[in-house]
């Protein structure tokens, strides 16, 4: 993790070195092409040996060269923002949000669903299997796995969902504007394509008996506050676990 770390701040160290060789470089010849331009207008002999034409060639270039840097200050700080929500909010290993980011949209979705009177569902998620993993082929196999997981997720959800990584091998899935019972209808699909989606060890040892315990809870039905409703989502996943696991509770 922490070699991942030192990777991720190298590259946002490169983005901003370019930056700077980018706007001094544009600079210089900005400042060269707007005296020249000066100097043609203080100057008689100079205007004559540019002419208009060149003038205005000259100030043109001046001008696109603005626009160059104004595209790369643009460019580069959208880039560097992304890269710092990477370093901040992401799990470096299953590059889905941490719980701390989880938490904080959290919050914000709930008070906007409260606000215009919509639902909002969580599920709680926990991987079957994922200790025969570690047991069985070791913790760097476990990682591995638990970056599929990741993977799979994010490709299963709709844009609108929030996922993230609580710690270990569970996970929280915020779906805005979804009542329980489309909840269910997600979990229990996300549930499906699971069985047929085996994964990988660093090595190629295929692990194909991962499956989830899932709870789901729904605000205002199960809950009215953030807290109550994580809780809610966490009490629904443990009664899937006890009875068996493979399953979604209420």
């Amino acid at each position: 993790m922490a070699k991942k770390l030192v990777v991720e701040l190298q590259e946002l160290a490169e983005i901003q070195s370019r930056f700077k060789k980018t706007f001094i470089l544009t600079n210089i010849l900005t400042l060269l092409l707007v005296a020249m331009v000066f100097e043609a207008v203080l100057v008689p002999a100079q205007w004559e040996r540019f002419g208009t034409a060149g003038m205005c060639v000259i100030a043109a270039g001046a001008i696109l060269l603005c626009f160059v840097q104004l595209y790369f200050i643009r460019l580069t700080t959208r880039k560097s923002r992304e890269k710092l929500e990477a370093l901040t909010f992401m799990d470096d290993l299953t590059r889905v949000y941490n719980y701390r980011y989880l938490d904080r949209r959290l919050d914000e979705e709930m008070k906007r669903c409260q606000r215009y009177t919509r639902p909002i569902s969580l599920i709680y998620l926990d991987l079957d299997g994922f200790k025969r993993v570690n047991d069985q082929f070791g913790h760097r196999a476990g990682n591995a796995v638990l970056t599929q997981v990741g993977q799979f997720l994010r490709n299963t959800a709709r844009d609108s969902d929030l996922i993230g990584r609580l710690g270990g091998d569970e996970f929280l899935i915020i779906l805005p504007e979804t009542d329980r019972d489309d909840a269910l209808v997600f979990a229990e699909r996300m549930k499906e394509r699971l069985a047929k989606q085996p994964f990988k060890t660093e090595e190629g040892a295929t692990v194909d008996f991962i499956r989830f315990s899932m709870g789901v809870a729904s605000h205002p039905g199960d809950a009215s506050t953030k807290e109550a409703l994580i809780a809610a989502a966490d009490q629904a996943m443990y009664r899937a676990k006890r009875t068996g696991g493979d399953k979604v509770c209420l």
